[in-house]
This record gives structure tokens, C-alpha cells and sequence, in this order.
């Protein structure tokens, strides 16, 4: 799971373009920068990042935000939560979480 992710989420403000590089620290401890922003079809979304800690085990990654690194007005940090394994390993698909937002999914 570790490395450089590159997909899509949706949220309020519509479909968004996002990266994900989600490092191993030790014990099933991951931590992440989350680096969003504008895609072809909604250029209206402003770029942000922000760090994430959380859990990688056989089932489950869970990713909580921590600290914003680049925030733009108006926007909240959001969490992942993603079942594994999944069809294809380089896939990982799953759940925005929070309440203005519905499923992210990410290629390598």
C-alpha cells in the first residue's frame, strides 16, 4: 500500500483529483499527505494538502486527517477508509469519511 496513489473523490464541492503517498512507519502504523485540487471536468476546486496517520492491517486502511499543510478558504480535512484486499492491488477504493462526501478511488 505504501507509495504514490492518483485518483479521484467526491465530496460538496464534485468530483475532485487528488494524490495520496502513504509511507509505512512501523507496527501497521501508516502516515500520508493527502494533495488535492482541480480536474478537467470541475476546474473550480482550489489545490490543498494536508498530513494523515492511520492503520494499514490484512482487511482494512484507515486514513485520519492530522494537519493541513496548504488550506484553502472554506475547506475541511476528510478521512479514508478502504476494505483489502481488493480486485487489483494497484486499486484501492473506498470511503470518504465524512458526511458531505461518498467514495474515493485511487490507482499506482
Amino acid at each position: 500500500m505504501t507509495g504514490r496513489w492518483k485518483g479521484t473523490y467526491t465530496c460538496g464541492q464534485g468530483l475532485t483529483g487528488f494524490n495520496l503517498d502513504i509511507a509505512d512507519v512501523g507496527g501497521g502504523a501508516v502516515s500520508a499527505v493527502l494533495g488535492f485540487g482541480p480536474i478537467e471536468s470541475n476546474p473550480g476546486v482550489p489545490n490543498g494538502r494536508y498530513s494523515m496517520t492511520g492503520r494499514l492491517d490484512p482487511r482494512s486502511l484507515t486514513l485520519l486527517p492530522k494537519a493541513w499543510i496548504e488550506k484553502p478558504s472554506g475547506y475541511v480535512m476528510v478521512g479514508l477508509a478502504a476494505e483489502l484486499p481488493g480486485q487489483d492491488p494497484d486499486v484501492l477504493s473506498g470511503t470518504v469519511t465524512s458526511p458531505a462526501c461518498t467514495t474515493f478511488r485511487v490507482t499506482r
